[in-house]
């Protein structure tokens, strides 16, 4: 008698599940940074103890209401705002054209991400798994 491969696929009663999956989560939003007074960042999301992020979507939206709207920006770090820690510095949103950008970016327990205050609406989306 011949095996064919699908008689070698194992059934669902002889598996284990030996982990959890991983999930796409939002992190952050939406939201605007406020952040303070004069132009201070804020802080708008810290990697838990005993977890890495990755982040894989950033989305952005302008939904700035004069007439006629005007163009915004947003600025993220990686850590303490300062020009060097910049990932996307006075990025900008066009009103009624969201900016969205699919991304592998990890971060270890503890690092954080700080925007400037914007208004624009960001929403931030990662994994976050157990070290």
């Amino acid at each position: 008698m011949v095996e064919l491969p699908q008689q070698l696929v194992p059934s669902s009663q002889e598996t284990a599940i030996i982990s959890d999956p991983q999930h796409n989560r939002r992190l952050y939003g939406p939201a605007r940074p406020v952040g303070g007074s004069p132009s201070v960042a804020e802080t708008i999301y810290t990697v838990p103890l005993g977890f890495r992020t990755t982040i894989t979507m950033i989305l952005g939206c302008n939904t700035d209401g004069s007439s006629p709207p005007a163009t915004d920006t947003f600025t993220l770090s990686i850590g303490p705002d300062s020009g060097d820690t910049r990932s996307f510095n006075n990025t900008q949103v066009d009103p009624g054209i969201p900016f969205a950008i699919g991304m592998e970016l990890t971060l270890e327990e503890g690092e954080e991400i700080q925007a400037l205050p914007s208004n624009v609406t960001l929403t931030i989306n990662g994994r976050e798994v157990p070290v």
